[in-house]
């Protein structure tokens, strides 16, 4: 099967490359997904053994997201760039159904013959403007490829955190953006997390912040000596993580968007712990006081679970988090000196236990 023939009734938009070859491009979105072969052949082309530079957890996210299985709750649309009957390049741009003013991009991809062709520009422009015609007001990426870094850079997009790259749409400041993202709203709630909120949360987990660490589980921290590599990745590890049996992810949000924290519980992997989960908080620092209301939830959902103890890992530079814990009823059970090191710093990390009722 040819690329020509998926589908045979799809207008075929074309991009013309540097060396004067058209390249044609089709545009799927979770609503209307490419048929199964295609599919496959973009799966293959992501997913070459000679770049292996996608995690488990993004493949799972591309099989649903290519497949529709998540289109009732995130906007997925893939720019697939075909030339003759070869997948040679892609472009993935994702958003919330519900609220499209935050977005990620990710999957850009050139097979290696047609690279500095300007295909990659030209894919990841196109989902840009696309994006901006939405209402979107800011996208963000990840990459630690110089010659990526580049491309980004020439649609728009600027240093952040780390390898973490943002573009605010024009009109908008970046103080604009994260007053709307984080700044006061009546109203929160607190739900369980779902594929949508992929790009909000990765809002909220890129941004700097005073914690140093952002989940433990995860490794993810915030600190001058330790740049920022993930950026969807993030998200996607923690919904994985959240299917586990008894496991749990709740989202902190606000009526216009904005996720402002989260909360994971996380049963141990041991059949005699099984009555025992690690928990994992994490809330935008103007938010701290509204972190009761995850707290109160997270109790509700592991007693739900039968669990009886909740484990909280918190670095001793964290004091915010720490008191946080503290008034929720963690009291501190065991200190590993220096176990976390910094540059030339090291940082004790303190072991936290609650007792439910």
């Amino acid at each position: 099967m040819t690329a020509k023939k998926v589908p045979p009734d799809r207008e075929i938009e074309s991009i013309t490359i540097k060396d004067g070859r058209e390249v044609e491009l089709f545009v799927y979105s979770g609503d209307d997904p490419p048929p199964y072969e295609l599919r496959v052949r973009i799966r293959e082309t992501l997913l070459n053994p000679e770049a292996p530079w996608i995690s488990y957890g993004e493949q799972v996210h591309l099989t649903k997201a290519l497949s529709g299985q998540i289109a009732d709750q995130s906007r997925d649309y893939y720019y697939i760039a075909v030339l003759g009957d070869e997948v040679v390049g892609t472009t993935w741009l994702g958003t919330d159904r519900r609220h499209l003013g935050i977005g990620s991009i990710g999957s850009v991809y050139t097979v290696p013959k047609l690279r500095r062709q300007g295909l990659a520009s030209a894919l990841v422009a196109r989902a840009c403007a696309d994006f901006e015609q939405a209402g979107g007001r800011a996208l963000y990426l990840a990459t630690g490829n110089p010659g990526a870094r580049r491309i980004y850079e020439q649609a728009g997009f600027v240093a952040y955190n780390g390898n973490v790259m943002r573009r605010v749409s024009p009109g908008i400041s970046a103080q604009q953006l994260d007053e709307w993202l984080f700044g006061s709203a009546d109203r929160k709630q607190v739900r369980s997390a779902h594929w949508g909120d992929l790009a909000r949360a990765t809002a909220l987990f890129t941004r700097p912040h005073p914690w140093l660490i952002k989940d433990y589980r995860e490794g993810i921290y915030s600190h001058p000596e330790l740049p920022l590599q993930r950026c969807n990745s993030i998200f996607i590890a923690l919904m994985l993580r959240s299917t586990q049996p008894g496991a749990c992810l709740l989202v902190l949000e606000t009526p216009g968007g904005g996720i402002l924290g989260t909360a994971s519980i996380t049963p141990l992997d041991n059949q005699a712990q099984a009555e025992t989960a690690e928990l994992e908080i994490f809330v935008a620092p103007e938010h701290i006081s509204e972190a009761p209301l995850l707290l109160d939830e997270v109790r509700n959902r592991a007693r739900q679970r039968h669990v009886k103890r909740l484990l909280a890992w918190v670095a001793a530079c964290d004091s915010g988090r720490m008191s946080l814990l503290e008034q929720a009823g963690f009291a501190q059970q065991a200190e590993l000196p220096g176990q976390l090191v910094v540059g030339d710093q090291e940082i004790d990390l303190y072991l936290l236990l609650c007792q439910l009722s």
